[in-house]
């Protein structure tokens, strides 16, 4: 069994005790986490990658996401590749987030992820990274860039040195937004808005 197998099982025993988890042993998940994506998951992706492109000749670039919530997507320039969700089927992109506060402002953009930062910013982004709300080990709202480019892509600058990670579908921003809601007693509503095509 390795250090991360044994976290994650010790990490399930205080949660099965009803003990609370501190940030120390979160931060140390995600250290070895970091380390597996290093050290295991690049080199895997890559070999992987050297077999399948013997003999081709043109240049190109994938990007590869993954998270909890939504699994992993493999993206192509110019081309958004089917992704691999828990369900096992393909999504696209076809509604926007339409978030009302109690003062009656409405934010609706034509990016979720956008409309996402923005109520944050309104609710304030301290008092949303306190709530510790994880995605892909990672805060909601980080101090720092991630190491990793995919990652990185996916993080939108809220404030000097201050980021949110953007990287999960409408229906994990829709939770995210719930949870923000119900525990800052903000009193949202929050409406998933079809695309007119």
């Amino acid at each position: 069994m390795t250090k991360l197998e044994q976290a994650y099982d010790a990490i399930e025993i205080l949660k099965n005790l009803g003990l609370p988890v501190s940030s120390e042993q979160l931060d140390m998940i995600s250290t070895l986490e970091k380390k597996k994506i290093e050290k295991d998951i690049i080199n895997s992706v890559q070999r992987t990658v050297e077999q399948k492109t013997k003999g081709m000749t043109t240049a190109f670039k994938l990007e590869v996401f993954y998270s909890p919530e939504t699994g992993v997507a493999v993206n192509f320039p110019q081309r958004q590749i089917r992704q691999k969700t828990s369900s096992g089927i393909g999504k696209k992109r076809t509604h926007v987030l339409k978030v009302t506060f109690p003062d009656g402002t409405v934010i609706e953009e034509p990016r979720v992820s956008n409309t996402l930062v923005k109520c944050i910013r309104k609710i304030g982004w301290a008092e949303v990274q306190d709530l510790n709300i994880r995605i892909a080990g990672m805060n909601l709202v980080v101090n720092e860039l991630h190491a990793n480019p995919t990652y990185r892509r996916a993080q939108v600058e809220l404030d000097d040195g201050v980021y949110v990670n953007t990287g999960s579908n409408t229906d994990v921003k829709i939770e995210q937004l719930k949870r923000i809601s119900k525990e800052l007693k903000q009193r949202l509503k929050i409406e998933k808005v079809p695309i007119n095509k």
